[in-house]
């Protein structure tokens, strides 16, 4: 049988673009492979020993070796069209790993699994040649709202014959850093103030 390979691909969105490419023999691992794999739109291979030539990586896997994989970088952009060669020597998967400061929108093929068998969610379509999916990737904005949440309060009073002792224990959570006030009632003296035990 001729070399038939698999070409998975993990599309990292976080602060940077990324993407590890593996490609995986299937059958006639026996013969070496040659084949002139496309690269996405807007991704530079970072891989010093892979060669990439108009666009296209040349992968040659000798006889024996059964896998290689490469990363790169990939240019952030508002659209990315994701389309698979119509090629007869491969098939390809897709992943999408998306961090949480992006929000994804898909169109196109359906998605074959929603998440990893960890359960965390990454999306995956396995496209036959020439299919594609269009991927809308936007920054979601911060949400108008308090910026301080107090998590616990608790007030202990102890009273005595000539004063009374008052200890007040807060956790906040700020999503700002700064200063905040607590106002003292009318003629407490402070006597101690603890931030993290410090």
């Amino acid at each position: 049988l001729p070399a038939f390979v698999r070409v998975e691909r993990i599309l990292h969105l976080g602060l940077d673009w990324r993407v590890t490419t593996r490609v995986e023999t299937i059958a006639g691992g026996d013969s070496p492979v040659l084949l002139e794999l496309p690269l996405w739109p807007g991704e530079a291979v970072t891989s010093p020993e892979i060669r990439v030539k108009d666009g296209k990586v040349s992968v040659n896997l000798p006889a024996g070796q059964t896998a290689l994989e490469w990363q790169s970088l990939l240019e952030k952009r508002d659209r990315l069209t994701l389309t698979a060669a119509d090629h007869a020597q491969w098939h390809e998967i897709w992943r999408a790993d998306v961090s949480p400061i992006w929000h994804l929108q898909t169109k196109g093929i359906d998605v074959v699994h929603h998440r990893d068998p960890q359960g965390a969610w990454l999306p995956e379509w396995r496209p036959w040649p020439g299919e594609s999916v269009e991927l809308a990737v936007t920054r979601p904005r911060a949400v108008a709202g308090a910026t301080l949440t107090i998590d616990k309060s608790e007030l202990r009073l102890k009273p005595g014959q000539r004063n009374q002792v008052a200890e007040l224990r807060l956790n906040l959570r700020s999503s700002k850093g700064g200063q905040h006030k607590i106002g003292l009632p009318h003629g407490a003296a402070l006597q101690s103030v603890a931030i993290d035990g410090v």
